[in-house]
């Protein structure tokens, strides 16, 4: 399986705090939350789908998330290459006004 682009962001966060993957469906997430676990000996993965999970995220009513970074188009699109293009993904019909 190949590198992502971001596991040795993730990986260089983890040495100091925990990560929280977040982004639209069939981009990676688990993938890549998966590929990186495996280099840890006790890794805990915690998906916010599931509600026994998600009791053990949001624990006393408040989740705390650092704020993200901001990105410029220009600086994301030079990290776009041959080897990490994916092939475009069709996720169903539209439902509102959304291009295909």
């Amino acid at each position: 399986m190949k590198t992502r682009y971001l596991q040795s962001v993730i990986e260089q966060d983890l040495k100091t705090k925990m990560v929280f993957l977040a982004g639209p469906r069939q981009v990676g997430k688990t993938t890549l939350a998966k590929m990186t676990a495996k280099g840890y000996s006790h890794p805990v993965y915690l998906n916010w789908d599931n509600p026994d999970h998600r009791q053990k995220i949001a624990k006393d009513g408040f989740l705390i998330l650092s704020p993200r970074p901001s990105y410029r188009l220009k600086d994301l699109l030079v990290q776009v290459s041959q080897e990490n293009l994916h092939e475009e993904i069709r996720s169903g019909d539209r439902t509102g006004r959304e291009e295909w």
